[in-house]
């Protein structure tokens, strides 16, 4: 047991040092990237930059002006996901946190599809821009919006967006009952359009996806890496 927990805590100390050139790199980055965006208009040299600043990726999502955000992936993550999936599993086998009875073998599976799929940023776009062609031929498509993907700024490893204001989708919270009813009839309406209809869904709706626009009485919908495409028998 001691051999265990001295290779764990060496383990942990190596990932935190990982953790901190990773933090110093993320600087540097959005230092790059603000230098990057004042020379776009005395340079016009900024699309060839970018392009090659994002050949290095890492995985941040950087506002970088007005009108533009850049999601960008740390090296080499997707390399380390079938590693470090099974190295959790380790650490719960250890703890006896889950029973012996159960097999670990198809959950961890999938969860490394899903987040090898999630590191994919020409998947992401590509679904974006599905999803936003579907809804756009929807009854309910003037309750959403969508970022637009910058393609010629994007690659597998970078995705630049569109900039989308607005507040957590909590506030929807303080807005009128009707518009409250409106809304939330809206989300459910997207839901099972996007099981039973389109038989693709973002398998990720956690609150910080979705944005609310007070002015609009729109809904900002986020984050399509974790897209997922459903078998007819499932739908």
């Amino acid at each position: 047991h001691e051999n265990r927990l001295g290779n764990l805590t060496s383990r942990m100390a190596d990932e935190a040092a990982k953790l901190k050139k990773f933090d110093q790199h993320q600087m540097d980055l959005k230092l790059e990237l603000t230098r990057l965006t004042a020379e776009r208009d005395s340079t016009g040299r900024t699309l060839e930059r970018l392009k090659a600043f994002a050949a290095d990726g890492t995985m941040q999502i950087t506002r970088i002006q007005e009108d533009l955000a850049i999601k960008i992936q740390y090296p080499s993550v997707s390399d380390s996901i079938d590693s470090d999936i099974d190295n959790l599993a380790r650490l719960l086998r250890w703890s006896r946190l889950i029973p012996n009875d159960v097999d670990l073998e198809p959950i961890l599976a999938e969860a490394k599809q899903q987040l090898l799929l999630e590191t994919d940023y020409d998947h992401e776009a590509k679904s974006l821009a599905q999803v936003a062609q579907q809804l756009a031929d929807t009854d309910f498509a003037q309750h959403f919006t969508l970022p637009n993907v910058q393609s010629e700024l994007s690659n597998k490893a970078i995705l630049a967006m569109e900039f989308m204001p607005g507040e957590p989708i909590e506030t929807l919270a303080s807005a009128p009952q009707a518009v409250r009813d409106q809304l939330v009839s809206a989300l459910f309406q997207l839901l099972f359009c996007e099981l039973f209809v389109w038989q693709q869904m973002q398998t990720d709706p956690n609150f910080a996806n979705f944005l609310y626009q007070a002015e609009s009485q729109r809904i900002v919908l986020l984050d399509f890496g974790a897209t997922r495409q459903f078998s007819p028998t499932i739908a």
